[in-house]
């Protein structure tokens, strides 16, 4: 069973979401560059730990 709340809850974020559907895809697209960024940068400080485990274990 649900409660009244929870009704009203998922009606308030049903309603707020219609405001975002113009711009999903500006939106998306948003989120897709997040997150390459995030990746990038991840994968920016690899080569730097390979090359210092390299160093310092021989």
């Amino acid at each position: 069973m649900h409660s009244a709340q929870e009704m009203t809850d998922v009606a308030v974020y049903r309603r707020a979401l219609t405001y975002f559907l113009p711009d999903w895809l500006g939106i998306a697209t948003l989120v897709v560059l997040i997150a390459v960024s995030v990746s990038v940068g991840l994968l920016e400080a690899w080569p730097l730990a390979v090359l210092v485990d390299s160093v310092l274990t021989s």
